[in-house]
């Protein structure tokens, strides 16, 4: 069953920061986050005077919290940059330099999704975090980080996290009506953010209690047509022993992390009120300070003087002096108590005032809160019910299947022996595994991690090959090859660890993307591995890994992509489908004997020797000098590569191959020079392979001549004008050598075949011989026909912001080529392609590397690429649009992985068996 699902056009940053020294929470985030950081990025992103910005966004509101970080900070967002890249420390924004380069953090970048298109969560939460000083009606807040059950997410992707949310709502609405509930979906390691605002600490805990216990049970009493749905499509290990196990009292989450906090201006806000009593249960607030040697005597005499200036009574006060296992002292009270008292104290004046307490540090490192709500009654535990274990599943035994046993390691270790690896790289290997195993037998992790098991099942077998044959490469080359993937394996392996549970008491640490990015890389590595699958390459012992590196590149067993892929997920959408070519045509079609002549290992040579001798070939033109000495097997293969993306990925569109091909040089620095001119040798570059595409074209005289005199691009006029003559006509020269082997018939030939499965529907009844031209000419004119109808039916998704599903017509195979087809067709059509307008597509920098934006913006397009990597938007309205769409794509290919993924389990535990 599927439902209709939308996005909203924003997101929510939520920022979890502890405080640095010699300043208060309040201070630090009025000067730090909301002065600074926020409101200079925020100026940025300025439009024009005719298009302002909008005051919503980057408009944070702050919360102080009990746990490992001191500040909770919410804001609404636009940019998936913002979360994943800018808000960090030192961020370089500031006009002093005296404090702040010690605060650390953690990053959660939530979306809004929702089964209605009308309900906007958005909206709702903005009127509360952008409360301030005086007006704040609930001053308590709970973030609370849910990693949903994963034996029931495989298999049902987002109907089963909607379904969850639904019976979220339910419960707020049936059982707690006083608390505003707020469900957003996290692209980090857990699948849900629950933030919750009320007027006291007892009910947000009744709520988060309840809540942690819900079963499948509640989700049938929900909605009893979805939990049917959702058990039956369930992860379902095919090699298991049927189990009696009760799935309605099955947990609905395997993970949970409450925060909770208040309003930064509470202790302010007279106006408000404050319900903090309750019968049944009483806040408990605690606190400890992690005390310097030799400062316990000064830390315990200043601190009892601070309590009696608060009116403490020693009876109410809990302190523990001294404990073994570190210097801490601990105190808490009990709120309830408090308010018993003649004159009652002001909960937020006092916790304010002892948060602040040594704030230089003279005598303590670091301060530790906690807030707790005690439960004398059991009235908060006897609202859930017991479960019977014996019954309940357990996650471990679905993944049995994917570990490597110890027999396995040991013959992994004799097989590193035998291949003489050193004692360093052999116990690296071996932990590799071993981190492995740790993460794939963990219930919060076994799907993201099951994305490399079949890079190491492969790399044990390429070891013992290796070992057990003696006319092989060098030891020194080998070494350089382990090297290499373990390298890679580690950076996968981060991607997938950073910023989850086992890191969540730890500060952001990676360098080169802030936040978990789970539920952006692990789908992305699900449909690069899908798409080799379906051309051929049956083999998932590849993996996708985010790298600080600007380049794309691929090897033999790695997709290396870098940050700006997930924040702006059209550069990882138009570079797919090359990355994917680069080595198909060579690994796939060794035995076809029809290609053996570009695979011969004289080509280059013979090639070059034709062009040499070429009756149109000027070796005095520095151009075509230049394109000969270019040529090499690494260019070859680009141009097959291209070949075969414009002919499948594309479906033979030049102006969106085109379009996308130019924006991806023009985001890449490393492409300019310091004066931010684009290097004339690499335009030409690229100008010889756009053309060598559009001269697969018919007519292509016509259609060179009308792009010699209109630049792809305003900015490229220059180079363009002075260079496109003399590599056309080399262009025309090697299309001509290469078409004596037949190149483009052999090539569309092959990329027609592809089309096979893609439609393999309408062609299944089809009784022509499949080595007949015929056959071949009708497989591409169903193919361009069903990618055309997908395509306008996928347009009209992003346009209404909902998310999109393989249908019944539209296989795995041709959703994903028209999922990122459209996408990237939308992306141009809010750019403004479609008028006849030239605009430069580049934002423009000025010599100290700041965007010129008001000067030009006559001259921009709506979408800009910027030379110093990625996409700029001056467009407050076209910037929404592009986040949605952005968020539809995201979510899309999340829902894809989730369903499927489980079939790609089952496949590897039938290898392995």
């Amino acid at each position: 069953m599927e439902k209709s699902f939308y996005i909203g056009n924003c997101g929510i940053l939520i920022g979890l920061v502890s405080t640095p020294r010699c300043i208060t929470s309040k201070d630090f985030f009025e000067s730090e986050i909301e002065k600074n950081l926020s409101s200079i990025y925020r100026n940025r992103r300025a439009d024009n005077q005719n298009n302002q910005r909008n005051e919503y966004l980057y408009n944070p509101s702050g919360y102080k919290t009990f746990g490992n970080h001191d500040l909770a900070i919410l804001s609404l967002i636009d940019d998936y940059s913002y979360p994943n890249r800018v808000f960090h420390p030192a961020h370089g924004n500031r006009d002093t330099d005296s404090l702040f380069h010690n605060y650390e953090y953690q990053i959660l970048t939530c979306i809004d999704t929702v089964s209605n298109s009308e309900i906007n969560n958005i909206s709702r939460i903005q009127t509360i975090i952008n409360e301030k000083k005086g007006s704040v009606k609930k001053p308590i807040i709970c973030i609370t980080r849910i990693k949903i059950n994963n034996l029931l997410l495989l298999g049902n992707g987002l109907l089963c996290i909607e379904s969850i949310k639904q019976t979220l709502h339910k419960l707020n609405e049936n059982e707690f009506p006083e608390i505003d509930l707020f469900v957003f979906d996290n692209l980090g390691s857990e699948e849900l953010v629950i933030i919750t605002f009320s007027k006291n600490f007892s009910s947000v805990a009744k709520f988060t209690h309840k809540m942690r216990h819900l079963t499948v049970d509640d989700l049938n009493k929900s909605d009893s047509e979805s939990c049917s749905f959702i058990l039956e499509n369930k992860l379902n290990i095919e090699s298991m022993k049927k189990e009696d196990i009760d799935w309605m009292n099955a947990h609905l989450f395997s993970s949970s992390y409450s925060l909770p906090g208040y309003n930064i201006y509470s202790d302010q806000d007279t106006d408000s009120i404050f319900d903090m009593e309750d019968n049944s249960s009483s806040v408990i607030i605690d606190f400890t300070w992690d005390i310097k040697p030799g400062h316990a005597n000064n830390f315990e005499n200043e601190f009892r003087k601070l309590l009696a200036d608060n009116g403490f009574d020693e009876q109410i006060v809990s302190v523990e002096p001294f404990r073994m296992n570190n210097s801490s002292w601990n105190f808490s009270f009990n709120y309830s108590l408090l308010l018993k008292k003649s004159n009652p104290i002001d909960l937020f004046r006092v916790i304010e005032n002892i948060r602040n307490f040594d704030l230089d540090q003279h005598h303590t490192r670091k301060l530790s809160m906690k807030m707790v709500v005690s439960d004398p009654q059991h009235e908060i535990l006897n609202s859930t019910k017991e479960i019977v274990i014996d019954k309940h599943p357990k996650s471990f035994s679905y993944c049995e299947g994917i570990i490597f046993s110890g027999p396995e390691l040991g013959n992994l270790r004799q097989y590193l022996e035998k291949s003489k690896v050193s004692k360093l790289l052999k116990e690296k290997i071996l932990k590799m595994y071993n981190n492995y195993n740790s993460c794939i037998t963990d219930p919060m992790y076994f799907p993201n991690f099951a994305d490399l098991y079949g890079f190491l099942k492969s790399f044990i077998k390429q070891i013992k090959d290796f070992a057990e044959n003696t006319n092989v490469e060098s030891s020194f080359k080998f070494h350089e090859w382990l090297n290499q993937y373990v390298t890679s394996f580690e950076q996968a392996y981060y991607n997938r660890f950073h910023q989850s549970n086992r890191t969540r008491n730890m500060t952001d640490y990676n360098i080169e993307w802030n936040g978990g990015v789970q539920q952006m890389i692990s789908p992305i590595d699900f449909i690069y591995k899908q798409i080799l699958f379906h051309i051929g390459l049956r083999q998932y012992d590849k993996f996708v890994h985010i790298s600080g590196f600007e380049r794309v590149h691929v090897t033999q067993h790695t997709f290396r992509i870098n940050m700006l892929h997930i924040t702006y997920p059209e550069l990882f959408a138009s570079t797919i489908w090359k990355e994917v070519f680069n080595f198909y045509w060579r690994d796939h079609l060794e035995k076809d004997s029809s290609f053996s002549f570009f695979k011969s290992e004289n080509f280059i040579t013979h090639l070059k020797y034709c062009i040499e001798r070429h009756r149109h070939f000027n070796k005095t033109n520095a151009i075509h000098q230049f394109l000969y000495d270019s040529i090499d097997s690494q260019l070859v293969n680009g141009l097959i590569a291209d070949t075969l993306s414009y002919y499948y990925g594309y479906n033979e569109d030049y102006d969106s191959f085109s379009y996308w091909y130019w924006r991806v040089l023009q985001q890449s620095s490393m492409y300019y020079d310091k004066l931010g001119r684009l290097d004339s040798k690499i335009f030409t570059l690229f100008l010889g392979r756009t053309l060598f595409v559009r001269s697969l074209e018919d007519n292509d005289e016509k259609e060179m001549e009308k792009l010699r005199f209109n630049p792809t691009d305003t900015v490229l006029s220059e180079l363009w004008l002075n260079s496109f003559e003399d590599t056309r006509s080399f262009v025309k020269i090697l299309r001509e050598i290469m078409d004596w082997s037949n190149y483009r018939e052999l090539f569309k030939k092959c990329s027609i075949r592809l089309m096979e499965e893609d439609v393999q529907q309408h062609i299944s009844q089809i009784s022509m011989d499949k080595k007949d031209i015929n056959y071949l000419s009708y497989i591409h004119s169903i193919r361009t026909q069903a990618f055309k109808i997908e395509k306008d039916n996928l347009l009209k998704c992003f346009e209404e912001g909902k998310i999109i599903y393989p249908t019944a017509t539209n296989n795995s195979n041709l959703f994903i080529s028209t999922l990122f087809a459209s996408f990237l067709e939308y992306l141009r059509s809010i750019g403004g392609e479609n008028d006849n307008s030239k605009k430069t597509h580049v934002l423009l920098r000025d010599d100290g590397g700041k965007p010129i934006v008001k000067e030009y913006e006559n001259c921009y397009s709506k979408i800009l690429s910027d030379p110093l990597g990625g996409i700029f938007c001056i467009d407050k309205d076209i910037q929404l649009k592009c986040f949605k769409s952005r968020t539809i794509f995201y979510r899309s290919i999340f829902d894809y992985c989730m369903k499927n993924k489980k079939e790609q389990i089952n496949y590897f535990i039938k290898k392995s068996n």
